[in-house]
């Protein structure tokens, strides 16, 4: 039996080629911006910690920025534990600073719901990012 496509004349394909091709012109301004930000220096100056696969945990040479997601709230643990601040950081969220804890332990709250990076600034002066983290 026939499908219905192919009986479609080439006007009518030509058609559903252009119909299909302007859906992809009307992409909204967020994610434009979130594309852009991928790409853009988070801080020229800091660190970037290089992560784990599924991106729980980052590493850069003498501190490990460990990464819990309970209910809504981030938890930040720096290893080893710290002074420092922390914040949340991406292309829907200018900064969002984490709340001390207790010292090297940090929460975030709510749990952002777009990619973000965290921007940590220690006690002793250094900057050290994360990769994006798909919130």
């Amino acid at each position: 039996m026939p499908r219905s496509y192919d009986r479609w004349s080439d006007e009518r394909l030509l058609g559903e080629l252009a119909r299909a091709l302007r859906a992809g012109e009307r992409v909204p301004p967020e994610t434009v911006a979130a594309g852009r930000a991928v790409f853009a220096w988070r801080a020229a100056d800091a660190e970037l910690a290089g992560g784990d696969p599924d991106g729980r945990i980052h590493h850069v040479a003498g501190l490990t920025i460990e990464l819990e997601i309970a209910a809504d709230t981030l938890v930040v643990r720096l290893t080893p534990a710290q002074p420092a601040e922390v914040e949340a950081r991406g292309p829907r969220l200018a900064s969002h600073p984490a709340t001390p804890v207790e010292k090297g332990r940090f929460t975030i709250r709510p749990l952002p719901r777009f990619p973000f990076y965290l921007l940590c600034r220690t006690a002793g002066g250094r900057k050290v990012v994360t990769g994006w983290i798909l919130g």
